[in-house]
């Protein structure tokens, strides 16, 4: 069986924001367009192929620039019917239907296609990769929370349920003896790796499956064990320090561990100043650390860096964003403060009409069902938001 071919369709509207003279610019300069036809494809506010047959590397390339220069697109597999057929055909056939963009009303329209008579990959010479990531705005933190919780809404029980599978496959792997616990940092990137596989497709008009928890073992595993292999070298280290620290406090006290019951105190030559030092120097091993890792995965396995070249990538895009990712993690501890209190309040009114044992061990699952699970879901979504953003701006 052959490699599955596409068509990249142009939904007919532009990106918000997007003005229409900047798009025609972009598609001229980029594409090699003639400005006629890039004005003919930027106001014909329909539907339209601007390239069919085209491999899924190839057209997921043509959708990123396109995107890039302002116009919402996305990716129809093609099946027989539609891939023998010409260009006027597809006009003129008014069964040929566009299949729905999940969260976009207006797009949901069944409209024909039509076909531009140039080819816009034209100066396309290779598969376009993430751009060097840009500065966005700081208001942009709260914009990368919004766009997370739209594609969760998209697929919520798949995106839960990929989570829950996710942690269940951790934990089992953590029961393993001695080597549990390093096993589950190296497949770590893997199924974080999948996960962003499948937004890439979510947010390509495709659809999140479960599987796509575990295409990460068959797209770029090589380079997403060695960030696993990293994360394992930087985990060591980490507990090797908190080992020697506290190893030579206990040797300035004696050898002695402090002794349960009694008042804490510090042991002779250890001062305050000393262990706030200890605690400040690991908070920015590790703010760097995660500066590193942040997008890692997601530029392996959705753009093929490798994985030295993603680490330092991330470490540059999020330096560039401090400001933004600062308002989105403050903006994310707020909302997810806001939305326990609702539903605690809301569980403590309920436990007060509902008084039984069996009620008070439902309603921490309760909390978890609706709180942690979709948190969980948001903080890796967050990832490819703020990835789309910054490296597609």
């Amino acid at each position: 069986m052959g490699e599955a071919t596409f068509q990249v369709v142009f939904l007919g509207n532009l990106r918000p924001g997007t003005v229409p003279e900047a798009a025609i610019d972009s598609l001229v300069s980029v594409f090699g367009l003639d400005r006629s036809r890039a004005e003919e494809l930027v106001g014909a506010g329909r539907q339209m192929i601007v390239r069919k047959g085209a491999t899924r590397k190839q057209a997921m390339a043509i959708r990123q620039r396109l995107e890039q220069a302002g116009l919402l697109t996305r990716m129809v597999e093609e099946t027989a019917d539609t891939a023998g057929s010409t260009p006027e055909q597809s006009t003129a056939a008014a069964p040929a239907k566009a299949p729905p963009v999940p969260g976009r009303a207006a797009e949901r329209a069944a409209n024909p296609y039509a076909a531009p008579r140039a080819k816009l990959e034209k100066k396309q010479r290779a598969p376009a990769r993430a751009s060097e990531p840009a500065r966005v705005p700081a208001g942009h933190g709260w914009r990368w929370i919004t766009g997370a919780i739209t594609m969760f809404l998209e697929q919520p029980f798949t995106w839960v349920g990929a989570i829950v599978l996710m942690y269940l496959v951790i934990f089992v792997v953590n029961m393993v003896p001695v080597a549990g616990p390093l096993i589950g940092y190296l497949i770590g990137p893997l199924l974080t790796g999948g996960l962003m596989i499948g937004a890439h497709e979510l947010n390509g008009g495709g659809r999140l499956k479960i599987s796509h928890l575990f295409a990460g073992f068959s797209h770029n595993r090589n380079q997403l064990l060695l960030i696993g292999v990293i994360l394992c070298l930087a985990g060591a280290a980490g507990m090797l320090a908190i080992f020697l620290f506290t190893g030579s406090m206990f040797g300035l006290s004696g050898g002695q561990p402090p002794r349960i019951g009694s008042p804490p105190s510090l042991p002779p030559g250890v001062t305050a100043g000393s262990m706030l030092l200890f605690v400040l120097v690991g908070l920015l091993v590790g703010t760097l650390f995660i500066m590193a890792t942040w997008f890692a995965s997601v530029l392996v396995a959705v753009e093929d860096y490798t994985a030295i070249e993603a680490m330092k990538t991330s470490f540059r895009a999020v330096g560039k964003n401090w400001l933004a990712f600062l308002v989105s993690s403050l903006s994310f501890l707020l909302l997810a403060a806001g939305v326990g209190v609702v539903i605690g309040i809301a569980v403590a009114i309920l436990g007060k009409i509902v008084s039984s044992p069996a009620a008070m061990i439902f309603m921490p699952l309760l909390m978890v069902v609706l709180i942690g699970l979709p948190a969980a879901c948001m903080g890796i979504i967050l990832v490819y938001t703020s990835f789309r953003d910054i490296f597609y701006s």
